[in-house]
């Protein structure tokens, strides 16, 4: 591979053929108790992350609604949960539980460990009173690439090709933040408006919700583990 020329359907292509399959979809469970915990963190380190580089105060309001949100996220989660309570463990769901397309399962749970290694990675280097591990760092950050282009492929499978390309993405989030910082109460509508096919040079092709994996022998549930 030639970093000069190297593109990001290139990319995509050698994730698919690194993927690996899921072993008995229907069983492996997902740990409930865990996703809260891992939305509840993310809304308080929002809230620092706000006030260390943004310079917005934290404010009580947006605490308690937090709060109130993640308890309201709590509480539904639970409750499905309890639909399956005669074949399922009560705190835990599985890939056979949900609509979500198991590509995207994995993207996703694959982007929200690499944070959480990543997030070591710092506290390590505060508690040693060192600088980062920046070889972890590459390694890292490779990962998590990895796990967004999966989430984009998945994205294309239900929704067609163009608007999920990397391209596009970081169009319409460049777009928006510039949006905000110029505009900020008239954000609303401001993203779907920048991603019309109209004002784009892609057009979406026709859906593929079955299309299996481009990678026609993936991995073995043994395979490749980032």
């Amino acid at each position: 591979m030639n970093i000069a020329t190297f593109t990001p359907e290139q990319y995509e292509d050698e994730v698919a053929a690194l993927e690996s399959s899921i072993c008995d979809t229907h069983q492996t469970p997902i740990p409930v108790e865990a996703m809260i915990d891992i939305i509840r963190a993310g809304r308080v380190l929002d809230i620092a992350k706000r006030y260390a580089f943004y310079a917005k105060k934290p404010d009580q309001d947006r605490i308690d609604r937090y709060d109130d949100e993640v308890d309201h996220i709590a509480t539904s989660l639970v409750e499905k949960c309890d639909i399956h309570a005669g074949t399922h463990d009560g705190r835990s769901l599985t890939f056979g539980d949900t609509l979500v397309s198991h590509r995207l399962i994995h993207a996703i749970l694959g982007i929200v460990t690499e944070a959480g290694e990543l997030m070591e990675l710092l506290v390590g280097a505060i508690i040693h009173g060192e600088d980062v591990d920046y070889d972890n760092l590459f390694e890292e950050l490779g990962d998590a690439q990895w796990y967004e282009a999966l989430a984009r492929m998945a994205a294309e499978q239900r929704e067609g090709v163009g608007r999920f390309r990397q391209a596009v993405i970081q169009m319409a989030n460049i777009a928006k933040l510039k949006q905000r910082q110029a505009h900020p109460d008239q954000l609303k509508g401001a993203v779907s408006e920048i991603c019309k096919p109209s004002k784009m040079r892609w057009r979406p092709q026709p859906r593929r919700p079955h299309e299996p994996s481009r990678n026609p022998h993936p991995r073995s549930c043994a395979g490749t583990a980032r």
